[in-house]
Order: structure tokens, then sequence, then C-alpha cells
């Protein structure tokens, strides 16, 4: 690291010495502008604004080399690297384009442009400069609360049809939680445009792996509604599960609000209270034979460590606002 010092030049101003090798390598001179971007932990400096440069423009795959597993990868890795465009061509292709078409249609921003009998152009149509992260977040965070709600009267009501419509929104969680990756993975190559997009860098890596705790979520939930049909539940039975539902919706939306509100305690004190809920599901697990409500009772207490996980990482993400923003936590050094 090279140190510098500040350089008084005025009643309210300073300066400070660039490095010529710096200079030269970015092609300045006298009279050129650079530009600052305040961060949380320091500022950064860099010549000019960066036009977004994909790392590939396209992106070229033969069906008739990659298996199906592979092809649905590679568009996945596509689109999270910002691939501009996708090309998938090869004899092979008649026989599996609907399920590339399926995988297109799951990630925000991707659209067929053309196809043939042997081949499929695909392009990426977002603009990355729009995308908010906490927005988003946002949005999964509304998503998955009414996943919640509508399986409990999914239960209540015994609503097939809602049951499918809920099995259908996780669709959209997952379709918002890759644009969540992809975003992150540009900010990742472009820490100076992390404020454009709601997100410090030093963040980033936190926000992935919450991102990937809501999809989990979304999962375990659609899998929960998707055995109700099968199961034969009585009165009794209906209520032991929904009322663990209930307070698994409950821990969720008391960490989700933790996170919002800055408040590590209600964060804590929720999760804290998870054993409880495990405890009860337990009870219930030795009382029933039944394997579908089993399975089920299994799903609520997945989703019970997903949330404790997101708790964790609210406490993460807190710790470091205050000690690198505030320097309000007191950290004792040891020898």
């Amino acid at each position: 690291m090279d140190e510098r010092k500040l350089i008084k030049t005025g009643n309210f101003s300073y300066t400070i010495v660039l490095p010529k090798d710096w200079i030269v390598r970015h092609k300045l001179d006298k009279g050129n502008s650079v530009y600052i971007n305040e961060q949380e932990d320091g500022l950064l400096i860099y010549p000019k604004k960066k036009k977004f440069k994909p790392y590939r423009v396209v992106l070229e795959i033969n069906a008739d080399e990659v298996p199906l597993n592979g092809i649905m990868r590679d568009i996945v890795a596509g689109y999270l690297t910002n691939v501009q465009t996708i090309k998938i061509f090869g004899k092979s292709l008649r026989k599996i384009i609907k399920e590339c078409k399926k995988i297109v249609s799951q990630l925000s921003g991707l659209e067929i442009i053309e196809e043939t009998s042997d081949s499929l152009l695909i392009k990426d149509l977002i603009n990355i400069d729009e995308i908010i992260v906490p927005d988003i977040v946002h949005r999964i965070d509304i998503i998955i609360r009414s996943m919640f709600l509508d399986a409990k009267e999914c239960i209540l009501n015994k609503d097939f049809e809602l049951a499918e419509s809920v099995i259908l929104r996780d669709d959209e969680v997952n379709r918002l939680v890759f644009l969540v990756y992809k975003v992150i993975n540009h900010i990742n190559d472009h820490p100076d445009e992390g404020k454009i997009h709601g997100l410090n860098p030093t963040y980033a890596t936190h926000v992935w792996e919450l991102n990937g705790y809501y999809e989990k979520i979304g999962d375990e939930i659609k899998r929960f509604v998707r055995l109700f049909p099968k199961v034969i539940i009585n009165k009794n039975d209906k209520n032991n599960i929904v009322s663990v539902l209930e307070q698994v919706e409950e821990f969720y939306i008391n960490c989700m609000g933790s996170m919002y509100k800055n408040n590590i305690k209600k964060s804590d004190d929720a999760s804290f209270h998870r054993n409880e809920i495990i405890k009860k599901s337990d009870k219930i697990l030795l009382k029933t034979k039944k394997f579908g409500q089993r399975m089920m009772i299994d799903k609520l207490k997945s989703i019970i460590s997903f949330i404790n996980s997101i708790s964790r990482i609210n406490r993460y993400l807190l710790f470091e606002k205050h000690f690198i923003t505030e320097g309000n936590l007191s950290v004792k050094e040891v020898d």
C-alpha cells in the first residue's frame, strides 16, 4: 500500500499527489478529470466512468457436444456473468428445445430473438444500470411472505388451486434471486458502481449469501405446499401443522424486520425462540407415522434453519455497518 500525505491548498481544500505510473497507465494529463466515489470505508478514485463491457459478447454452445444438464448450466452461467448473446446450435437442439426455452423463461431479461430447427439465439435485454439490489430483495421478501400466508390458507380451506399459485410463485422468487446474483457479479467487477445499485461492495458477499437463503426458503415452501394435496390430514393434525407454520412465518417476519430496522436485538431474540418451534415440530413427528405429514414438518424445520442463517447474517451486516461506518462498537485487542 502506497502512503501519501495531504497537502493543504486553501482554507477549505486539501490535495493529494497521485502516483505517476497510475497517471501514465490511464493516459491522463493536466486538466483531465478524475472521479471520486465515496465508500463507507474510504474513497475510490478512477479516471473516468467505465462503460460496462460483458465478459464475452457471444457464448456459443454446441448441443451435439454438450449434454442437456451442461447446456442448462452454461445458459445460467452466461446470464450471471452478463454475456450479451447466447447461441445454441446443433442437430440435437430440436430434442431439447423445450428445456432450453424453460430455463430462458426463468431468467429475467433473457429473450429468444431467433429460432430455427438447429439454432437458438438468446439476447440479454436487461439494462443493468437500472437495477437496485435492495429493491429486488424487498420484492423477493414480499413474495415469500405471500407464499407463507397462502400456504396456510391452502391447508385451512383445502384450496388446491391456491396451492398451485403458491408453487408458481417460487418461479418468480428464482427469477429475482438470479437477477440479484447477476448484479452482484457486476458490482464485484465494477466496485465503483456499487452505489448505483444501492449496494456497498463491502457487503456484497453477505448479500450473496442472503440471496441463496431466500431461494432455499421459497423452494421449501413450494415443496411443503406440493405435499399437501397428497396428504390426508384430520382436523387435529391440520391445526398442529398450521400452528407450526404460523410460528415459522413469524420467525421469518421478525428476522426480516430486524434487517430493515437495523435491530440486532430483535434478530437475536427471534433466533433464540426458534428452539421452541423445533421442539413443537419434533413432538408432532413423534406422534405421527404418516409419511406425508412427517415430510411437511421436515420442510418447515428446513425453513427454520434457513431463517436462522438469515438472522446470523443480519448480525454480521449490522456489526460491519456500525464498526466500519459509525465506530460505535467497542472492540478490544487481544495480545
